[in-house]
Order: C-alpha cells, then structure tokens, then sequence
C-alpha cells in the first residue's frame, strides 16, 4: 500500500512569455497568408457563379493572385522584423 498523506499535487506551470510571444507571430502570419488566399479564391468562385462559367477560371486565378499576394506580405513582415 502506497502512502497518500505525502504526495502532493504538481505545481501549475507559469507562462512563458517568450512561447506566447511565438504563438502570437506564428498566428499572425498564418492568418496573414490565409486571408489574402481564401478572399481570393472567394472572389474568383463568386465571379465565376455570376459569369455562369462550367469551369472555375476566375476562382483558379484569383486563387493564385492571392497567394502571390500572401506570399510577398508574410515574407515583406518576415524580412522586417529580422
């Protein structure tokens, strides 16, 4: 039998503020690459709904628009923060 009255609970960890600060960047760039690409493709998919089109040209393009645009902003922010 193991004896109960001695152990005790773990002590609860502090945040780090330098994790936090991480997390915080990472989720910025993640959203800064996401919401030029998914307005892209948005768009390009309600352009090619208006235009009636069988294929979706307009959402491919504009899909590849916005990630070019994604792309520079984060690596610009990258670059300007190093």
């Amino acid at each position: 039998m193991t004896n109960t009255r001695n152990l005790k609970p773990p002590k609860p960890k502090k945040n780090n503020p330098d994790a936090l600060k991480s997390i915080a960047k990472y989720g910025y760039i993640a959203f800064q690459f996401g919401v030029p690409a998914g307005l892209g493709f948005y768009g390009g998919y309600q352009l090619d709904a208006y235009m009636e089109n069988s294929k979706p040209v307009f959402a491919a393009i504009f899909s590849i628009i916005g990630l070019a645009i994604a792309f520079y902003t984060v690596f610009k922010n990258l670059k300007n923060k190093n």
